[in-house]
């Protein structure tokens, strides 16, 4: 593929790999016996009850149920639409003050005059995303790095993947490997009964790993492109917009600290003040309504930039909106929880070494059909727990196992609002990153199976 072809490639790619996924999982609604496990509540969070599995009578989706699925899927991911709109439209106005592309510019020109810090800069700044998924679980959040990381690294001489797999794969490894992750590791402890973040030495052992990873993957990536050029994905991201008056740039410091000063609150508000979507979105308009004022933009032009982002984000919306219509037939046919029981089936019987591989992969092929990390937890570590005790495994290697299914695999999973939206986001078709990821994947699939073989045959790695 060649650069122009790179630069006209466009998220229907991704628009279309759904759609067929979506029909997919209809005809599997007739193919899979329906049936449910009964669920109980504990300590507010709703899980299964191991043995309780039992089908029911079939439930064939009906043409219409398919056709009105996308509709219900833009129903269930409502606050991340919200938010990624509003995300979108604050960016926007941001953008205008020409106050960013100041700042890129400035950080280009500084690490162009040091070229050790130019080399080291993509690997500090990973360092600091996985840092932010392994301590409050970073991930809806990359949406909003995405626009600033790829536009940088353009700026830089580095081509779109890598703009976008510094905040997004940096994110992800951190999550997989957490060890203070509280929408992972403390929701599926507390499941497994185990003290909160208990274990954490091995499993900061692990993170460190994987981000090495993933760092000298995306350096591989950066060393391949510098040779050929040719051997990278050039798209045209408008992460936001440039500002054209230059009575703008007249507080470009002050914008950019307040900038800064922003994103510090989002990830304190995050960690100590359990800030979400709907106070993420919030901080962000009123982050934007102060950058309007400080860069003096006229009310019409600040109101045109926000609509202007938002209307930017409407193919991502699409997208992100669709990708949960596959979970929301899933969930109408009554084939999530057959599927579960049938892979649970499997496991049991085998060798300890082999069982928590097993729950790996199992944790992943669920994944596919739940992301939310939290909400896979409460599905399948009520099972996952009285299984690991029966086959003596420690319940922290079965922890860790569930880590690894949900997040090492959210990176290539099409049902991810957050994979399809930073892909449609930067305009990387779903086959391109896949195929430019799935390397990464498979190393740490393997680290993983070694991390968990050692929990296995080593269980003092948790005291």
């Amino acid at each position: 593929m060649n650069a122009q072809n790179q630069i006209a490639a466009k998220p229907l790619n991704n628009l279309l790999l759904i759609s067929g996924i979506l029909i997919l999982v209809y005809v599997l609604a007739f193919i899979v016996p329906s049936g449910e496990y009964q669920r109980r509540q504990e300590d507010g969070i709703t899980v299964v009850v191991p043995g309780s599995y039992s089908q029911i009578q079939k439930i064939r989706p009906t043409v219409m149920e398919l056709l009105s699925a996308p509709a219900r899927g833009f129903s269930a991911s409502a606050d991340v639409i919200a938010f990624v709109l509003l995300i979108g439209g604050a960016f926007g106005v941001i953008g205008r003050t020409g106050a960013l592309e100041a700042g890129l510019k400035s950080m280009v020109h500084v690490t162009s005059r040091h070229k050790r810090l130019k080399k080291l800069f993509p690997a500090l700044l990973l360092m600091v995303f996985s840092l932010a998924g392994n301590t409050f679980g970073m991930s809806e959040e990359v949406l909003l790095f995405v626009m600033i990381t790829v536009p940088m690294a353009h700026q830089m001489g580095y081509d779109t993947l890598t703009g976008l797999a510094i905040p997004f794969v940096g994110a992800a490894v951190g999550f997989a490997g957490a060890a203070f992750n509280p929408f992972t590791v403390g929701v599926v402890q507390g499941i497994a009964q185990l003290p909160p973040f208990s274990g954490f030495e091995y499993r900061m052992g692990v993170w460190m790993v994987f981000t090495l990873a993933a760092i000298a993957y995306v350096y591989g990536h950066i060393r391949k492109v510098a040779k050929n050029p040719s051997a990278g994905f050039f798209s045209d991201i408008r992460g936001f917009e440039t500002g054209s008056d230059p009575t703008h740039s007249r507080n470009v410091t002050t914008l950019l600290i307040i900038f800064g000063m922003g994103l510090v609150l989002m990830m304190v508000g995050v960690k100590l003040w359990e800030w979400y979507i709907a106070e993420l979105a919030g901080m962000f308009i009123g982050m934007a309504v102060v950058v309007a004022v400080i860069g003096r933009l006229q009310p019409q032009e600040a109101t045109d930039a926000f609509l202007n982002g938002c209307r930017d984000m409407v193919p991502v919306v699409v997208v992100i909106g669709l990708s949960r219509s596959i979970l929301v037939l899933a969930e109408d046919a009554g084939i999530i929880d057959t599927l579960l029981y049938g892979i649970v089936q499997v496991t049991e019987g085998l060798p300890g070494e082999i069982a928590v591989q097993m729950m790996f992969l199992t944790q992943g092929l669920i994944n596919f059909f739940i992301p939310s990390g939290s909400g896979q937890a409460a599905l399948t570590m009520p099972l996952m727990t009285p299984l690991a005790d029966l086959m003596q495994i420690n319940r922290q290697t079965a922890v860790l196992a569930f880590q690894f299914g949900d997040g090492i695999f959210n990176m290539i999973i099409p049902t991810s609002g957050v994979t399809v939206g930073v892909l449609s986001l930067t305009g990387i078709p779903f086959n391109v990153w896949v195929r430019w990821c799935m390397k990464l994947v498979l190393w740490l699939v393997i680290l993983a199976g070694i991390a968990l073989a050692i929990g296995v045959f080593f269980p003092n790695v948790w005291q």
